[in-house]
């Protein structure tokens, strides 16, 4: 699973305790056989929209509830420690190569 969705399911678990809810739309109807980029007339499904998610204000709670001060806001360690991820990102560039600030490596 790759960082971003892994992020993306830790906040919208926290929202309702799940995963988000899709919201019952139609699918799309069929292209007509003769439309472009469609052969035989068959289509692909068309997935829902899904509900409306208050990723600040789920994070601000988050952060209210937290023992630690963290700004999620400047901060991709604070928000990764906020959502309960891994947060040594930093410290792994700079093991493997990369020329990271020292008080990016301190937080």
């Amino acid at each position: 699973m790759g960082i971003f969705t892994d992020l993306m399911n830790k906040i919208f678990r926290s929202s309702s305790g799940a995963a988000p809810q899709t919201e019952g739309a139609p699918s799309a109807p069929a292209a007509p056989s003769g439309a472009p980029g469609h052969s035989g007339g068959v289509s692909a499904a068309t997935a829902p929209p899904v509900a409306a998610v208050d990723v600040a204000a789920i994070l601000d709670r988050m952060a209210s509830e937290s023992s630690q001060k963290l700004d999620w806001k400047h901060s991709i360690v604070d928000l990764m420690k906020l959502v309960g991820m891994d947060s040594s990102v930093m410290r792994k560039l700079a093991e493997n190569g990369g020329t990271v600030p020292q008080d990016l490596l301190s937080r």
